[in-house]
């Protein structure tokens, strides 16, 4: 699952989606790393069959002194990708980066992103090694593990994209359902979805809600939604999560004013069925709910929450606000925010479920 939260854009914690003005574009002549060749194969006896080495993508290079780290994916506790921005090699403006980690976040190198103005670009979710994608005002797929990007076939303007089992969910104009097979790009309407405000993955289904609407939906690619009945009633938004098949999670948000927002959380043990109530998360403004097998954690505008043992907790705070965050498994999380300085963006990972926190260095 991968998603995000909301300053920025969070499989976005608050708003799901951001709306830009759109700045004038910068240079983007950042330096452009090897690429390593195709793989090959090696027999490994006489009569055997071949085996195929591992991909291993492009090379990489030093990440940029100044690097700012926008949004981020993993796609294992060891490999992730994050996606940003450095002081242009001239010094005038500012250049788009990709960094790479296959340690855990212990190194990093940079490694080619799409030629656009930082300003321009949103979200970086990766399926796997070789696939793929970058948001801003154009959609970006990659095939080669982030060696080349291209804009997307079908040329889909999105926002927030969710992946899971090979295929991404994306919301389009006017809150419409889209989806792609990952080892293509080309991004579809599903039919006669429209207005939605949060999606989220799980396994070949997608778990949505609509601003007031009566139920939460599912739905797999092709076939028509299945509705169910969502806990908040009339006067709230559903922000609904799959932890499992059966095991869902929804936060009910309020209004939200002055950095406030009533927020009521619920879970189901049956797949929507039934519920039961969850506690209230913190009340701060911005809902981005990740179900994981160590906790359900949120994150809003100024902190991560979590819920262990039938009660909230902080589990991160800062005052320089929360562009994005996640938790890839159990106990692999991050977030992106200003952390004490609230100028520049820092990225901060964890790797017991979200107990500890460490800044990244880049």
């Amino acid at each position: 699952m991968k998603r995000a939260l909301c300053l920025l854009v969070l499989v976005a914690a608050c708003s799901h989606g951001t709306n830009r003005a759109a700045p004038t574009p910068t240079p983007t002549d950042s330096p452009t790393p090897a690429v390593t060749s195709a793989p090959t194969v090696t027999p490994t006896s006489p009569g055997s069959s071949p085996t195929p080495r591992p991909f291993e993508g492009p090379k990489g290079t030093t990440v940029p002194s100044g690097f700012r780290p926008m949004s981020a994916t993993f796609i294992s506790d060891q490999t992730g990708y994050v996606l940003g921005a450095s002081p242009c090699p001239g010094g005038k403006g500012s250049c788009d980066v990709i960094a790479r980690t296959q340690d855990g976040g212990r190194t990093w190198k940079a490694i080619p992103s799409p030629k656009t103005s930082p300003d321009h670009l949103a979200q970086i979710r990766m399926a796997d090694e070789r696939n793929g994608f970058v948001t801003g005002d154009d959609a970006w797929v990659t095939h080669d593990g982030g060696g080349t990007w291209k804009v997307t076939p079908s040329g889909a303007s999105v926002t927030v994209i969710s992946i899971a089992a090979g295929r991404a969910w994306a919301l389009g104009d006017s809150g419409a359902l889209l989806s792609a097979d990952v080892t293509t790009g080309g991004f579809a309407s599903e039919r006669g979805v429209l207005h939605l405000n949060t999606i989220s993955a799980h396994g070949a289904e997608v778990i949505y809600g609509s601003a007031n609407a009566p139920t939460i939906s599912t739905l797999e690619h092709g076939e028509a939604p299945a509705s169910h009945r969502q806990p908040c009633g009339s006067s709230g938004v559903a922000v609904p999560v799959e932890g499992t098949a059966t095991h869902w999670f929804v936060v009910c948000e309020g209004d939200a004013g002055l950095g406030h927002q009533e927020k009521h959380a619920f879970q189901s043990t049956d797949a929507g069925t039934t519920w039961k109530p969850a506690g209230d998360p913190p009340q701060s403004t911005g809902t981005d709910p990740y179900v994981t097998t160590d906790g359900v954690f949120v994150f809003d505008h100024q902190q991560v929450a979590v819920y262990r043992g039938g009660t909230w907790s902080t589990a991160l705070q800062t005052d320089g606000g929360i562009s994005e965050g996640g938790f890839e498994s159990a106990r692999l999380g991050y977030c992106i925010g200003g952390f004490g300085d609230t100028t520049s963006s820092t990225m901060k990972l964890t790797h017991d479920a979200g107990r500890t926190w460490k800044t990244v260095a880049f």
